[in-house]
């Protein structure tokens, strides 16, 4: 499921998002504890409507071989981690699982939300 946005930040195909207290999309991070809410399809320019997937599969270029079976989570400036983050406060969101190496099957429900110890 896909949903456009307007009005977001500057982004990157296969970043995670979030949205501000305007109510525009942002990159999640784990670190500012800015929750994700889906990852971005498409690289947008500032203000432009962002192309947001906020269910389904997505293949993750760009990032280093994820285990089949394995959750991933929200790691800092809209990255996607691969085992979850552990600085001391840093938001812990797991954001889906992995189904191949290079496919992540992502479900932003806003729950499982802890922080870091």
């Amino acid at each position: 499921l896909i949903q456009y946005v307007a009005g977001s930040s500057p982004l990157t195909a296969g970043e995670l998002v979030g949205m501000d207290s305007g109510g525009h999309i942002v990159a999640a991070d784990d670190a500012s504890g800015v929750i994700a809410r889906g990852i971005s399809v498409a690289a947008t320019s500032a203000g432009q409507p962002a192309h947001v997937l906020i269910h389904g599969s997505f293949y993750c270029f760009g990032y280093p071989s994820m285990t089949v079976g394995s959750a991933v989570w929200v790691g800092p400036a809209g990255t996607i981690l691969g085992s979850a983050p552990t600085g001391s406060g840093n938001l812990v969101q797991t954001v889906g699982f992995c189904t191949t190496s290079t496919v992540v099957v992502f479900t932003f429900s806003g729950e499982n939300l802890t922080h870091a110890p």
